[in-house]
């Protein structure tokens, strides 16, 4: 009796040294047991870990320490990364059934009590073996913790990780929690992402340190996987594809989770996109006659419901008996207009079209047939005019006939461009153009006026003598600017540069130059390369034409206006 209360002292004050041991130096316990591996077939038999940059192997272990059964092997590593499943493999010795219990200390506060970090308890029976995982916590504590093993007798109690029990084993090991890496997103899905009604549409991210791409799509509240079934292919790539779109699809939800190369089982969310509907292509509105002058420019336009991405304009040709495409002169093409220089009778009673494409679909337009017809007759010239810079100037002119239509040109030593409403222009189709404005590089322009109409116009537009406009100098940079202190060259320009060279006397007091058409309209703006220098200016986009050099101050006022040629 006595005996047996000494044993039970024991074992309390064991425990309680145990305990306060801990608790007093924030170190790992040390379990005890009552019988130290007592017999040779109560113990671990063997330990491995997979899945891990480094894994733990302790086969036939044994009991590695006989006179405490608590062993830390502080060589046997797993390294695993935050979200990331552990695999492990247990064995029991042959002769015994053991309770078994695996600890990790997720948290690294130096024990094993917080919720989560008993990761396995079960009973193996004789020589049994078990093969189970469990996964490290996303909110692990990256840095050295330890794994802990006990394996007590079977008809003890349960197995606990610290203090003192009869027969068994305790195993430590090093365990390492790497943070888990995370994946950057590149390129987020478009916020306007679509597909075409009853066509193709894509969803597309970027990201680095990625292993693996799933799409989802919104359901009730939750995401679920897609998979490339139906309109759906590309479900574990980074682009999502979708045929024959339905309508129906218009406002779903749509998100891609991209796991990591690194291992972590934690997958990053794209942002949610929420998936648009856009409807084919169609005309909306078009020319569908045009009553030209024989030499005159007309224009030809549509208008489609939404952006025009490609077109081309066709002409009908008699001979073939098909549309043909359009490729030069008369016509000048855009999108969704096109022009026709200079209008031979020729193309009196012609059919044109266009054929357009849209991010969605294609359409055409109607047939647009063309007469061509005669002009009316000036009876009175624009008279010559005279300013000061900013100011404004009319020129008008008088004409006879019915249905007349104007067109106001601009020129310069006899070279005349039609001109229209835009910029300091106005009233270029009447019998009224405004100058609002005027800049002394205008000085000398000349202006005048073609009249035309339809039906029973004459045979010629009939063009009416120039006025001149003179602009008076201001007192400014303009007052040293010699006619050769800036000059371009080549002129005519056969390649596509040519070159404005200033002179150092004036050059401090530039900025900019702007290449404008002979109607006054800004083709392209550019900044002048410092003094005395020479400003190369690509010129490869503009057409065979006159066009002029303007030269500005450092108010953008422009200074010098010189005409040159694209051949």
């Amino acid at each position: 009796m006595v005996t047996q209360l000494r044993k039970i002292l024991l074992l309390l004050v064991l425990i309680f040294l145990g305990l306060s041991s801990k608790n007093a130096s924030a170190q790992y316990c040390t379990p005890t047991y009552f019988y130290p591996c007592y017999y040779s077939a109560m113990y671990i038999s063997s330990f491995s870990t997979t899945g891990g940059s480094t894994n733990i192997t302790n086969n036939n272990s044994g009991c590695g320490n006989t006179s405490t059964a608590y062993t830390f092997y502080n060589t046997k590593v797993h390294t695993g990364i935050q979200g990331q499943t552990v695999n492990f493999s247990l064995a029991n010795t042959p002769n015994y059934g053991m309770n078994y219990k695996i600890w990790v200390d997720f948290n690294r506060d130096n024990d094993f009590i917080d919720a989560g970090e008993n990761v396995y308890t079960g009973t193996l029976t004789y020589s049994g073996t078990a093969s189970s995982s469990f996964t490290i916590p996303i909110t692990a504590t990256p840095g050295t913790s330890r794994l802990r093993i006990r394996a007590s007798y079977q008809y003890s109690t349960a197995p606990q990780p610290c203090g003192l029990e009869y027969y068994g084993e305790v195993e430590d090991y090093v365990f390492e929690i790497a943070a888990a890496c995370s994946t950057n997103f590149t390129q987020q899905p478009a916020t306007n992402t679509f597909a075409c009604e009853n066509g193709p549409g894509t969803i597309y991210v970027a990201a680095s340190n990625a292993a693996a791409y799933q799409w989802q799509i919104m359901s009730g509240s939750s995401f679920v996987d897609l998979t490339n079934t139906g309109i759906y292919s590309g479900t574990t790539t980074n682009t999502l594809s979708l045929n024959n779109t339905p309508v129906s699809m218009l406002g779903k939800k749509f998100r891609c989770l991209v796991t990591p190369t690194c291992g972590s089982t934690v997958k990053n969310s794209s942002d949610t996109v929420t998936l648009q509907m856009k409807a084919n292509i169609a005309l909306k509105s078009q020319t569908f006659t045009d009553t030209s002058c024989i030499g005159l420019n007309t224009l030809l336009t549509y208008k489609a419901d939404v952006a025009i991405t490609s077109s081309k304009w066709q002409i009908y040709n008699n001979n073939l008996g098909k549309y043909v495409d359009i490729t030069g002169p008369p016509f000048v093409t855009t999108d969704d207009s096109l022009f026709v220089i200079n209008t031979p009778d020729t193309l009196n009673g012609a059919k044109i079209r266009c054929v357009f494409n849209g991010v969605c679909g294609t359409d055409s337009t109607k047939d647009i047939v063309m007469s061509v017809n005669a002009l009316p007759s000036i009876i009175t010239d624009p008279a010559d005019q005279y300013a000061l810079p900013g100011e404004m100037v009319v020129f008008q002119a008088v004409s006879a006939g019915i249905g007349v239509k104007y067109q106001w040109q601009v020129g310069y030593q006899g070279a005349f461009a039609n001109i229209n409403n835009n910029g300091i222009y106005s009233g270029v189709k009447t019998d009224r153009l405004q100058i609002t404005g005027v800049a002394r590089a205008q000085n000398e322009f000349q202006f005048r006026c073609i009249v035309s109409g339809s039906g029973t116009c004459a045979v010629t537009p009939d063009t009416s003598d120039f006025g001149v406009l003179y602009v008076e100098p201001a007192v400014s940079v303009k007052d040293i600017i010699t006619d050769n202190s800036v000059t371009i060259f080549p002129n005519p320009a056969k390649g596509d540069e040519i070159i404005i060279k200033t002179e150092e006397a004036i050059s401090s007091y530039l900025s900019k130059y702007a290449i404008t058409d002979k109607m006054g309209r800004t083709l392209s703006v550019g900044n002048l390369v410092g003094t005395g220098n020479a400003t190369t200016v690509n010129i490869s986009k503009l057409s065979a034409d006159v066009y002029f050099i303007q030269v500005m101050d450092k108010d953008n006022a422009v200074v010098k206006s010189i005409k040159f040629t694209r051949l």
